[in-house]
Order: C-alpha cells, then sequence, then structure tokens
C-alpha cells in the first residue's frame, strides 16, 4: 500500500452491527472504514436505547477518540482479571484513550445522546467484514 486513504463519515448511513449475539450493539458506517493488514480505522456509536448487556475482552490494542456523547467504561486488565483491579472511568468528547489488548471492559452510554467515536485497530487480528 503506497496510497493515502481518506474516507468521511456519513452518519445517516450507520448500520448497525451486533458484535455478540444482539448483546453488545454498535452502530457503524461502512463506506467510512479503512481496513489494511496493519490497523483498522472505523467510526463506531454506541446509543443508549440499545446498550451492551455482556462483556468485551480486547484481542488487540486500539486507541478510541472520542467526537460526541459520553460513556461509563468498567474495566479489569490482564493477567488476571481480579474483581480488586476493578476500574470505572467516563469518557466523553474530546478524550482520547488507549486500551491494552486483553482489556475486558463493559460500557454503558450516559444520557440520551449517542457517543461517537473513531476507533483504530492497532493489527487486527480477526477479518472485518461490515454487514456480515
Amino acid at each position: 500500500m503506497s496510497e493515502i486513504i481518506v474516507r468521511r463519515l456519513d452518519e445517516t448511513q450507520m448500520k448497525r452491527l451486533d458484535l455478540v449475539e444482539g448483546q453488545n450493539p454498535v452502530w457503524i458506517d461502512p463506506s467510512s472504514r479503512i481496513s489494511t493488514p496493519v490497523a483498522r480505522i472505523l467510526f463506531e456509536e454506541w446509543r443508549s436505547e440499545a446498550q451492551s448487556t455482556t462483556t468485551w475482552t480486547f484481542p488487540h490494542y486500539e486507541v478510541h477518540y472520542a467526537l460526541k456523547g459520553k460513556a461509563e467504561l468498567t474495566y479489569t486488565s490482564l493477567p488476571l482479571h481480579l474483581a480488586e483491579s476493578k476500574r470505572t472511568i467516563t469518557v466523553q468528547a474530546g478524550d482520547t484513550y488507549l486500551i491494552p489488548i486483553g482489556t475486558r471492559w463493559t460500557r454503558k452510554v450516559i444520557g440520551k445522546e449517542p457517543y461517537l467515536h473513531l476507533c483504530i485497530v492497532i493489527n487486527p487480528a480477526v477479518p472485518f467484514e461490515a454487514g456480515k
């Protein structure tokens, strides 16, 4: 790959994607996704009317940049995911955060406004096909 890839978010094209059989819904704009062997970049939105009802474990490193809304993240980390190490943080528009591989979290949108962020998956381990 030797060309710069440019994509623009079109919020009218957001489509629901269930990461864990309806328990962890996100909305993405498939046309704004960039997928390469070294990184996957996409806009992802979480909505208050469809909160996640399960935990998610990250099989890779991710960087998120929050664009709008607010969310609460409760997580544990490797190596043991001990209850004593559980932490809760609140993220909102303007925040950037790095999620280490193996992090296990639950997420909750705070308020009625969707939580929209730019998601950068570093060395994606799992192939991704929008809409499948």
